[in-house]
């Protein structure tokens, strides 16, 4: 079998226009990323993920590429750079991830990732520099869905209605783009992110067939969560800030009173990050592509009785005949 050369060249890379999935990103502004995490402005994990990426993004990833194979190439796979214009003309850049053995006619399922506030900006990248799209990244070849993370505005502090309304464009406009599954839409997000989840899902429970809050702490209306049957499940340490912590306990406690069915993941550690452990929880995943708006209307509530509610209705039906 004869190999092509990459399409990839040298001099590509040194004038910058290295392709990221059928755009191009100025190498400047990769080098610029590079010296910031040379000067310790980010952390270890984001850095290993934005090293990885300027790999990927200057041509070192081509010489694994279909074309180099021999094969096909693909086009409007893996990682992309794009640009959301609002009614106001102002840009937004997020990422969106395609799984590259994706089809034209296929109805993958969506799933939109919120950033916390240390990855707030407006370059898109760093929005998954931190979380998720380092897990993803890992997964890449295997992962079933596509997913986007709009990137929520410095100035915006957390997710506010305003970027929320951003975040619900970007991503009908990435469902439309690549026909996905409108029956399965989910959202998850870290901290901040998580605390947006918690608030989108209550404010649009018909748009999203289940939510994966991570450290967010709870929020969000409850009765619209239990009324709608949203499939939630959501993860933290029982390390992290007391507030956090009985806002998440206090949130899934409310739900099942409400008749809801929230799972919940406490994990035995300290700190904020519980998203290490729950971006690699393979079952997490499979339970997400289990969810479907159509299966949540299906759904009956149940009545949580207290011990005394039981006792007061226990039957004793004696031995068996």
């Amino acid at each position: 079998m004869s190999h092509k050369r990459s399409s990839v060249s040298r001099a590509d890379v040194l004038r910058g226009a290295a392709p990221i999935g059928g755009i191009s990103v100025p190498l400047e502004h990769l080098l610029r990323r590079k010296k910031a995490i040379d000067s310790g402005a980010f952390r270890s994990g984001r850095g290993i993920l934005l090293v990885v990426l300027i790999g990927a993004w200057t041509g070192w990833i081509a010489l694994l590429s279909p074309r180099c194979l021999g094969e096909s190439p693909r086009t409007d796979r893996g990682f992309m750079l794009k640009t959301y214009v609002d009614s106001r003309g102002q840009e937004h850049r997020y990422v969106v991830f395609v799984p590259y053995d994706d089809r034209p006619g296929r109805r993958r399922p969506l799933l939109m990732f919120l950033n916390g506030m240390g990855e707030n900006g407006t370059d898109g990248i760093s929005a998954i520099s931190n979380n998720f799209g380092i897990q993803l990244w890992e997964m890449k070849r295997t992962f079933p869905f596509v997913a986007v993370a709009p990137q929520c505005r410095p100035e915006a502090g957390g997710w506010s209605d305003a970027e929320q309304e951003k975040a619900l464009s970007i991503l009908d406009r990435v469902a439309e783009e690549y026909g996905t599954d409108p029956d399965r839409v989910y959202v998850t997000g870290v901290s901040s992110g998580g605390s947006g989840v918690w608030r989108i899902v209550s404010g649009n429970p018909d748009r999203f067939a289940a939510a994966v809050p991570i450290c967010g702490g709870g929020g969000g209306n409850l009765k619209s969560l239990a009324g709608e049957r949203e499939p939630i499940w959501s993860f933290y340490n029982d390390g992290d800030k007391a507030s956090l912590l009985e806002g998440e306990r206090r949130m899934r406690q409310e739900l099942l009173k409400a008749g809801a069915s929230p799972l919940a993941t406490e994990y035995p550690q300290e700190g904020h990050n519980s998203w290490d452990l729950a971006y690699r929880c393979i079952g997490m995943y499979d339970w997400l592509l289990d969810q479907s708006l159509s299966k949540n209307a299906r759904q009956d509530h149940f009545e949580l009785l207290s011990a005394e509610q039981v006792r007061s209705n226990w039957r004793d039906v004696g031995p068996e005949t």
